[in-house]
């Protein structure tokens, strides 16, 4: 029984090692690579003014901007836009001793494949970007201003982006996030999955140990279970 138990999780360890790999999110920090990736996207426009409400700044047709916080100092929704030497950029709260957390949450009433923006205000510290409230990803240092960063991803048609956040680290108290040139598309066609052909066939000499494992249990039990013989009388 314990063969059988230890064939069993070889073949599983197998056939698992031998299924093709997929990343679907892919991270980009030079905007040329980014573009390779990308066929086609659309740019935010922003105005300069402040967005202080739940609903912050709304794209039509596009994605939602709005600045968040957490702690005893949070003001609650803060988002604003403001002109500088890099264009119209948005800027949300900066971390402090009661402010804990504060965050730009993106999200797109389509979902999306790709997505790119510069960063600003890090304090050459990366930003944490989460995916659909899911995996993160750091960014490239975001130098101190007037200087950016570029920050791309893409992700694939089976698992699309609905929702960015995009927040600094706790420790970085005191420098004001920013992120400008902000893009959102759609994927090239060779960014795709691979196609789903079904199930993966097991592994031929997984085939072969387990057919051979269960000879083995059956013989076994057929002697345990064999009646002893009877004997002779003289």
């Amino acid at each position: 029984m314990r063969f059988l138990r230890t064939a069993s999780l070889f073949c599983a360890l197998l056939a698992l090692l031998s299924a093709p790999a997929f990343s679907s999110v892919m991270t980009f920090t030079d905007e040329a690579s980014w573009s390779n990736a990308t066929a086609s996207f659309s740019a935010v426009s922003l105005t300069p003014g402040n967005y202080n409400t739940t609903t912050g700044i709304q794209i039509p047709g596009g994605p939602e901007f709005v600045g968040d916080c957490g702690g005893l100092a949070c003001p609650g929704n803060y988002l604003e836009v403001q002109n500088g030497g890099m264009g119209p950029y948005m800027q949300w709260d900066t971390l402090g001793t009661y402010l804990t957390s504060a965050f730009l949450e993106i999200t797109f009433s389509t979902p999306v494949t790709s997505v790119a923006f510069n960063l600003y205000g890090g304090g050459n510290q990366p930003y944490n970007v989460i995916v659909n409230h899911g995996a993160s990803y750091s960014t490239t240092a975001a130098p101190a201003w007037p200087s950016g960063a570029f920050f791309g991803l893409t992700s694939t048609t089976d698992a699309p982006i609905s929702v960015l956040d995009i927040s600094l680290p706790s420790s970085d108290i005191g420098n004001a996030p920013a992120i400008n040139n902000f893009d959102y598309g759609v994927i090239l066609s060779a960014q795709q999955p691979p196609p789903d052909d079904g199930p993966q066939d097991t592994p031929e000499v997984c085939t072969l140990l387990m057919i051979g494992s269960g000879l083995f249990f059956v013989a076994r039990l057929r002697r345990r279970t064999r009646p002893a013989a009877m004997p002779q009388a003289i």
